[in-house]
């Protein structure tokens, strides 16, 4: 956190307004943009870089100028409706945890309440940024597989020590005992290297559709999934029209 949150203000606009790798804005960076409200809106919508936000719903509140309540009563739409609107790459902390860039919606259903500790966060803000940097090309991505081995990480460690007993510090050894199981062992861990589920897509490789992460869904995929199976379901004799 900082205490100065001018200064704050003035460094997060200044990084907005120049040209560079991606920029990941978490906690006290999107509360100064949200005491300027349209402005600081605007100067994500105008960023000249790529921009990811990790909010958690109270900071999402702030910076999208609305109230909690209507946060979590509508986090999708209200997520996706956020992205489309400003240009930015959002993950939306919480239960089901959103990662969406308007375009391509992916929710985590893993995790513990392990992780609604103070610190928690900053832990998945650097793994993003380490993720995002070594992928800058797929920050949807980056983040996505962030924020389920931050979660998987919590719910292994609470199911070691109890969702009271883990501290945020204990997150990042875990996090690489995580990763390890999801590349080969001479690979990088790079989003080139992990198998992602169906749904998920890179701009220009096609992706071993595999579900080995399969935790994080693609809810328009999921209902178009559902639909097919509606329609390949036999008849049963009982809803056979008689003659």
């Amino acid at each position: 956190g900082s205490d100065n949150t001018a200064g704050l203000l003035s460094l997060t606009l200044a990084l907005l307004s120049s040209g560079g790798g991606p920029l990941i804005l978490d906690a006290d960076a999107l509360n100064a943009l949200s005491t300027v409200g349209e402005e600081g809106i605007c100067a994500l919508k105008n960023a000249k870089r790529s921009v990811i936000i990790t909010p958690h719903p109270l900071e999402f509140a702030r910076i999208s100028m609305t109230d909690v309540a209507s946060v979590q009563l509508n986090r999708l739409s209200a997520a996706i409706k956020f992205c489309e609107q400003n240009n930015v790459s959002l993950v939306l902390k919480g239960a089901g945890t959103i990662v969406t860039n308007g375009k391509k919606t992916l929710i985590n259903t893993t995790g513990s309440s392990a992780l609604a500790k103070a610190g928690s966060g900053d832990v998945l803000a650097g793994l993003i940024g380490a993720m995002v940097a070594q992928s800058p090309d797929t920050p949807l991505e980056s983040s996505a597989v962030s924020v389920y081995l931050h979660a998987v990480a919590g719910q292994n460690l609470a199911g070691e020590f109890s969702s009271y007993g883990v501290t945020p510090s204990d997150l990042p050894k875990e996090i690489e005992i995580d990763a390890a199981a999801l590349v080969n062992v001479d690979d990088k861990l790079t989003i080139a290297n992990i198998v992602l589920p169906s749904g998920v897509e890179f701009a220009d490789k096609e992706l071993d559709k595999e579900q080995v992460v399969a935790s994080l869904y693609d809810p328009a995929a999921e209902a178009e999934k559902r639909e097919a199976e509606a329609e390949a379901e036999p008849m049963d004799a009982a809803d056979v029209p008689a003659d």
